[in-house]
């Protein structure tokens, strides 16, 4: 929508942190094989589904995020 604003406030913003693992065991050591870190909280989840510098930001920090060791 060309034109469009939206302002959200969001007073208690989050990160929430997506680990990812090859395989998932129950009961077993399971080793994460990487992290992401994404904008979390309900205002941000309104802002990465609207767009803008928002929604870019976890494409720019996934792709920059190095694995966990």
């Amino acid at each position: 929508m060309p034109g469009f604003t939206l302002h959200v406030v969001c007073p208690n913003p989050a990160i929430d942190r997506l680990q990812v693992v090859a395989r998932f065991h129950p009961y077993e050591v399971n080793r994460v094989t990487s992290v992401r870190s994404l904008p979390g909280g309900k205002g941000m989840i309104v802002c990465r589904g609207r767009g803008g510098s928002t929604r870019r930001w976890p494409r720019t920090a996934s792709s920059a995020a190095s694995p966990a060791r």
